[in-house]
């Protein structure tokens, strides 16, 4: 899951937040954050510039903000996921992501009842 490449947003004409350990906080996300080349992590598949303009400023109903929800997986860029919900609510607050990871990552679609069969005989 590393990345490796060209990290130079400049030179590559790319504007926006690259992602790397030199990221201190979830604050220094201040545009759209770009991999650098050969990602292939779920986060940066599904983050898509529509997605980032509808919750880069969004809080759950907790306060828990979305930038810190992604944060790990734009500083670690090796994560496979690299995403953290910061309550129950933050399924439903950043659902334009959330909804995607699950799919791309369990199959599942959003409404999906998880069937489960607790007898033990």
């Amino acid at each position: 899951m590393g990345c490796g490449g060209n990290t130079n947003v400049q030179a590559s004409g790319v504007k926006g937040t690259l992602c790397g350990k030199h990221l201190k906080s979830w604050e220094d996300l201040k545009e759209m954050p770009y991999f650098p080349g050969g990602c292939k992590g779920h986060l940066m598949k599904n983050l898509t510039p529509d997605v980032w303009e509808k919750l880069k400023d969004k809080r759950d109903k907790f306060g828990f903000p979305f930038k810190q929800a992604i944060f790990a997986g734009c500083k670690y860029t090796h994560l496979g996921m690299g995403v953290f919900a910061g309550s129950h609510d933050s399924y439903t607050a950043f659902a334009p992501l959330m909804d995607k990871l699950i799919w791309t990552y369990h199959g599942h679609d959003k409404g999906a009842k998880h069937p489960s069969n607790m007898d033990y005989t």
